[in-house]
C-alpha cells in the first residue's frame, strides 16, 4: 500500500514537471522572438491570436473631390523634449506648410467633427491605449480635412505641396517598410503598409472605410488579448493594410517603400527609443483595447458612418 502511494506521487510529481516543462518551453521560444504576442511565428503557432476579422465595405470607391491641402497633422499626448525638438525643426524647414498639432490624443477634434457614435466607440478605447485612439483620430482627420498625416516622432522632408504635384492622379499615398512586415499575417509578400504616416484628399472613401471597419469591428473583437499586437490589427497598420493593399494599383492610390518616399519614421536613434518616455508604454499592457459596454449602438453607428 505505501509502495503504491509513493507511486502515485511520484507519478503526479513527475506530470506536474512534465506540464512545466512545456509551459517554460513555450514561454521560453516566445521569449526568443521579442514580440509576444503577434510576431509571425506566434501567430502560426498559436491562431487563437488572430480573429478572423469580417470586412466592410462602403460605397463604390471615391478618391475625394478637393485638391489635397499642404498641411501637415500631428497627434500628440505628452511631448518628449526631443519629439518637441523635431515638431520645431519641421515647422521651421516648412514655412509654406501649416502644422496643426492636435493636443490630447486628438479628443477635442473627435468630440467637435466626428459622428457622436465614432466619438462614443474612440472614447470606448481605453485611454491607456492612446496609439489606438490616435489611430482611430488619424482617419477621421485626413477623411475629413485631407494632408498629411504624421505622427509626433516622424519627418517628411519635402512640403506636401510640391510632392503631391508630381503625383497628379493620385489621391492617396501610402508607404511600406523597406523590409516586409507581417507578410504571413497579411497574405501579402510585400508585407505591412504603415499607419504612422500618409497623404489624403478629402473625403476618400477608403479612409471612410477605415473608420467603418474599426468601429464596427470592435463588437465583436475588442482586442482582448491586449498589448501592441491587439492595437496593431484591431485599429493600426495591420487593420490598415488589409484595407488598403486591396486598392493596390489603382491609379488614385500609390503605394511606396519608406527609403523611396520622402518620409522617415524616427527621429530616434533608434526604432524603439521613443517607447515609453512620457507614459506607460501601450505595448505593455494586458487589458483588452475596446471596453464593450461603452460601444454605441451598431447600427445608428453604420448609418452615421455611411453619411459621412
Amino acid at each position: 500500500m505505501f509502495n503504491l502511494s509513493c507511486t502515485c506521487v511520484l507519478l503526479l510529481v513527475l506530470g506536474m514537471a512534465f506540464a512545466i516543462a512545456i509551459v517554460y518551453k513555450r514561454i521560453k521560444k516566445h521569449k526568443k522572438c521579442g514580440n509576444c504576442p503577434g510576431c509571425q511565428k506566434c501567430v502560426k503557432q498559436n491562431v487563437r491570436l488572430v480573429p478572423l476579422t469580417k470586412r466592410r465595405t462602403v460605397e463604390a470607391f471615391n478618391p475625394g473631390t478637393k485638391k489635397i491641402p499642404n498641411v501637415c497633422h500631428r497627434i500628440v499626448g505628452k511631448v518628449s523634449p526631443r519629439v518637441q525638438r523635431n515638431l520645431d525643426s519641421f515647422a521651421a524647414r516648412h514655412p509654406a506648410m501649416k502644422q496643426i498639432i492636435h493636443r490630447n490624443t486628438a479628443d477635442d477634434y473627435m468630440s467637435r467633427h466626428a459622428p457622436p457614435t465614432v466619438y462614443a466607440v474612440y472614447k470606448a478605447i481605453r485611454p491607456e491605449y492612446y496609439a489606438a485612439r490616435a489611430d482611430l483620430a488619424r482617419y477621421m482627420i485626413l477623411y475629413k480635412e485631407g494632408g498629411l498625416y504624421l505622427d509626433d516622432k516622424s519627418d517628411f522632408s519635402e512640403d506636401v505641396a510640391l510632392y503631391v504635384r508630381k503625383f497628379p492622379e493620385v489621391s492617396l499615398h501610402a508607404w511600406r517598410w523597406d523590409t516586409p512586415h507581417w507578410p504571413d499575417y497579411l497574405k501579402n509578400k510585400k508585407g505591412e503598409i504603415v499607419n504612422w504616416g500618409m497623404i489624403s484628399a478629402p473625403q476618400n472613401t477608403i479612409l471612410k472605410e477605415m473608420i467603418l471597419n474599426v468601429c464596427v469591428n470592435a463588437f465583436e473583437d475588442n482586442g482582448d488579448e491586449g498589448g501592441k499586437f491587439a492595437v496593431l490589427r484591431t485599429t493600426g497598420p495591420l487593420m490598415w493594410s488589409f484595407i488598403v493593399q486591396d486598392y493596390e494599383g489603382d491609379p488614385n492610390v500609390r503605394i511606396s517603400t519608406e527609403s523611396t518616399s520622402p518620409a522617415k519614421y524616427t527621429v530616434f536613434d533608434t526604432m524603439n527609443a521613443h517607447e515609453g518616455l512620457t507614459r506607460t508604454y501601450y505595448g505593455d499592457l494586458k487589458t483588452s483595447v475596446f471596453r464593450k459596454e461603452m460601444l454605441p449602438d451598431k447600427h445608428q453607428l453604420e448609418a452615421e458612418i455611411q453619411d459621412m
